[in-house]
């Protein structure tokens, strides 16, 4: 009962998001020039809007002109002056850590992340939320497991602003967002792991003690199936560890930073079973939530196998940068765009810059964004095609990497 009613309470919290998107899914154009110009006006006396004259931009047109489309690379020099502490360089909003990820070349790319960048991820992740709960209303019932990733990248500069993941910036964020934290099934400190073996351990350590598993939100199925078949080379170990509330890792752990609770029942009942009997470790697990696109698809397979009983959703499109698309139910085509979350531009294969109303259904585009987070006109290296429409929302497929002109 008390995991139905955090549940819910996490359902409520997210209707005013999920009514914004059903709003503005009417008025798209309406919506992305307010929040464009809402950008500019916040932020026209920081060094980029100083720069590129922000104050004097009173149309698209203005915004076109005065700022190019820039890759990461080319966004650098700022980024080195947050690094350095320096405070309005790309937004009044403070940054509160930079993000890494991985570029397309491999290079680490370190994303800025503010208070209004988490915003508007939560406002993509709130309608999709609650359509995962309105398609398996049972999930409210149980636990779920966000997949996560530690902290294995190595940086040796020196910064003022945190380098690095942080607990608190999840997509999960809002007002209950302790609440939402203790219906988790792998808590968000394993980032603090600093080896793949500890963490993935651990990860399933949590995962196995956890019956009542119902929605799983991964990234790469093939992570997760691979994931999974580790269990059978931990399989007595993680049962030893679950019965005595222990921890069996070569490391040095802090046993009690992690919390792992004796569940010496359940690892009776996971003892008749052997590790591979995914379905009866798991009887009610309903939706898992993850990429169906590119080089994932021979692996979604792979996983929709190991959980017959459970849906396969296909994720939207998602980067570090920015949250583009989710899904709707379970038709592949219909993943609108998150029209709250940034302003989005398209570039054509003839140049032209088009708008969210300006889109046609069959062609391909090159994904442009400008964020709460200070990226302006940043080339996202993502080409799409618009496979279908939502309202009057196009819904996108991810097509591949593009290069840009």
């Amino acid at each position: 009962m008390l995991k139905t009613a955090i549940n819910a309470l996490w359902y409520l919290g997210n209707i005013p998001n999920s009514y914004a998107f059903r709003k503005a899914a009417l008025h798209p154009e309406r919506v992305q020039f307010a929040k464009l110009f809402h950008y500019i006006k916040n932020n026209a006396y920081t060094q980029f809007g100083q720069q590129h004259n922000f104050k004097h931009i009173k149309t698209f047109s203005d915004y076109q002109k005065r700022v190019p489309i820039r890759d990461y690379n080319e966004f650098t020099p700022w980024i080195q002056s947050i690094i350095e502490g320096q405070a309005n360089i790309l937004t009044t909003d403070s940054v509160l850590c930079l993000m890494p990820t991985s570029g397309a070349t491999g290079d680490i790319k370190l994303i800025p992340y503010t208070h209004e960048l988490q915003k508007e991820f939560s406002q993509g992740v709130a309608p999709w939320i609650n359509n995962v709960f309105k398609l398996k209303p049972n999930i409210m019932a149980g636990s779920s497991y966000w997949s996560i990733a530690p902290n294995l990248m190595e940086f040796h500069q020196k910064s003022a602003v945190k380098i690095g993941y942080a607990e608190e910036n999840n997509y999960l964020t809002n007002k209950i967002h302790s609440l939402i934290n203790s219906v988790v099934a792998v808590p968000n400190s394993l980032i603090k792991l600093n080896s793949v073996d500890s963490f993935n351990y651990l990860t399933l350590l949590y995962l196995i003690a956890c019956k009542d598993l119902r929605f799983i939100s991964v990234w790469h199925p093939y992570y997760f199936s691979q994931l999974l078949e580790q269990l059978e080379d931990y399989w007595q170990p993680l049962l030893h560890d679950l019965a005595t509330g222990s921890i069996s890792l070569h490391e040095k752990i802090n046993i009690n930073e992690f919390q792992i609770q004796p569940a010496p029942k359940r690892s009776e009942e996971l003892a008749k079973l052997s590790a591979n009997q995914y379905t009866r470790i798991w009887p009610e697990l309903s939706l898992i939530s993850c990429w169906g696109e590119g080089n994932s698809v021979y692996a979604l397979k792979s996983l929709a196998q190991k959980f017959p009983q459970a849906i396969i959703q296909e994720k939207g499109l998602i980067a570090t940068e920015a949250f583009i698309s989710f899904p709707l139910g379970v038709n592949q085509n219909i993943k609108p765009i998150s029209i709250n979350s940034h302003f989005f531009e398209f570039i054509n294969d003839k140049g032209q810059s088009k708008l969210v109303n300006e889109l046609r259904q069959g062609e391909e585009y090159n994904l442009v964004v400008s964020t709460a987070g200070g990226l302006y006109r940043y080339f996202l290296q993502d080409r799409i095609k618009v496979v279908d429409f939502f309202y009057n929302l196009p819904c996108l497929k991810f097509i591949g990497k593009p290069s840009i002109n």
